[in-house]
């Protein structure tokens, strides 16, 4: 739902219910393969290679996206993660001065959970058959690095 604004004719301002931002840091290498299992982690896991890699722009393409339920500030960022499962919205990821951005449908993400463990986190792998889709809205084309927090930003 958007609020009309009437100022120089129509604007669409957006309704901010269901956003949600997070603070994580990546995880690339031979540890970054793993789907975020780790507090306050995100990983692009890259089959090809058994690697995690740092350029998000491969998402989708010949990585995954996963990530953990509780960010790099301890807050408990599971409510709005398990919510992307079932709903169409954006998934926005920034570090620095650097983005990509990604709208997704219903299916898309899934909850991931490992072998004996509890449900640690949230992903999108077209490895593991997503029934919905994930778009890239835009990009700075920048690979990311594993030293500054990446902030997730997330609207239902």
């Amino acid at each position: 739902m958007a609020l009309i604004q009437f100022t120089d004719g129509f604007t669409i301002v957006p309704n901010n219910a269901g956003v949600a931002a997070g603070e994580y840091y990546l995880v690339i290498g031979a540890p970054g393969y793993n789907p975020a299992e780790v507090d306050g982690t995100i990983t692009f896991p890259k089959h090809s290679t058994s690697l995690g890699v740092a350029d998000p722009n491969l998402i989708g393409i010949e990585s995954g996206l996963y990530i953990n339920f509780t960010d790099a500030l301890n807050v408990d960022r599971t409510a709005i993660l398990t919510s992307m499962t079932t709903n169409s919205g954006t998934i926005r990821l920034e570090q620095a001065a650097y983005h990509i951005e990604f709208s997704f449908t219903p299916g898309a993400f899934k909850i991931y959970t490992p072998l004996g463990g509890s449900e640690t986190s949230v992903y999108f792998d077209q490895l593991y058959g997503p029934t919905g889709t994930l778009s890239l809205v835009s990009s700075s084309g920048t690979a990311f690095n594993d030293s500054y927090p990446i902030t997730v930003i997330i609207s239902i």
